[in-house]
């Protein structure tokens, strides 16, 4: 495995922006302070331990194959989802200016509508033995692939990235494939996993071909994923909020509850507030 210790700029600046143009994704210094960090991290053990004592934990093992991430009952990793409404101390996240500033930049469009919206806020824990996930892009479209971005990830470290726990690993300039990858041999040897601090956030577009490494450490590797999408991504199929605004006095036929989306199901854990 080949290892990469991208530079971590200060703000999102030009250099940043053609770091991120040419290989889809880039790394920034740590903007929060020490506390925050530690207390962010303590919140989401918390929070990990008592979805698993409530039976709700989204508990799931990563598979390097054709099947990817696979439900069940494993210890070894953990998503712990809609954090943003469990605790007011990850809201600092999405509302900092390398959050904001890179998202206007990648969602950038001439439109009177705002640029972009939160897709999902989670944390996600990598514990000891916890394998490599399968190489995928975070793009929810068919191929070919858009030239334009649809989708882009944040992910702050709160445990520093090393050559042992499991870093997140990416193929640079792989976004500009506008495919899924296969997972072939070749596509895997391409493959860099990243080193970098506790606090850094990288950002990646919705193209790139990444994935989770192997944790051997002794050690829990915890992020926090923060995932956005371009606001038509609501705009084109969502003009009315039916969940929001359904009237609990109108009975529906399950089909078109289903076409409202009103019977969605919820993510494990997500509200166990």
């Amino acid at each position: 495995m080949a290892f990469i210790e991208p530079p971590l700029f200060p703000s999102f600046n030009d250099e940043a922006s053609h770091f991120l143009d040419n290989n889809g994704y880039v790394a920034f210094k740590n903007q929060f302070s020490i506390d925050l960090i530690a207390a962010m991290r303590n919140r989401l053990i918390e929070l990990a331990a008592k979805e698993v004592d409530l039976g709700v934990a989204c508990l799931y093992e990563n598979l390097p194959g054709k099947n990817g991430n696979i439900i069940n009952s494993s210890s070894r990793c953990q998503r712990i989802w809609n954090i943003l409404n469990k605790s007011e101390l990850f809201h600092e996240l999405p509302l900092s200016s390398i959050h904001r500033d890179t998202m206007r930049y990648i969602f950038n469009r001439p439109t009177v509508h705002e640029l972009y919206k939160i897709s999902s806020f989670q944390a996600n824990i990598l514990k000891p033995g916890a394998l490599q996930q399968k190489v995928h892009i975070d793009s929810p479209l068919p191929d070919p692939q858009p030239c334009w971005q649809i989708k882009a990830n944040t992910i702050t470290l709160l445990d520093e990235f090393t050559r042992f726990n499991g870093g997140t690993m990416v193929i640079p300039g792989s976004h500009k494939y506008l495919r899924k990858p296969t997972g072939t041999s070749e596509e895997l040897g391409q493959l860099v996993s990243i080193i970098a601090p506790v606090g850094t956030t990288i950002v990646t577009l919705g193209g790139l071909w990444h994935a989770s490494g192997t944790n051997r450490s002794k050690q829990s590797r915890v992020v926090i994923l923060g995932s956005y999408c371009a606001s038509y991504c609501i705009d084109i199929a969502f003009e009315e909020m039916h969940p929001i605004v359904g009237n609990p006095k109108i009975s529906f036929d399950p089909v078109l509850e289903s076409m409202l989306s009103l019977n969605r199901p919820l993510k494990e854990g997500s509200v166990s507030f």
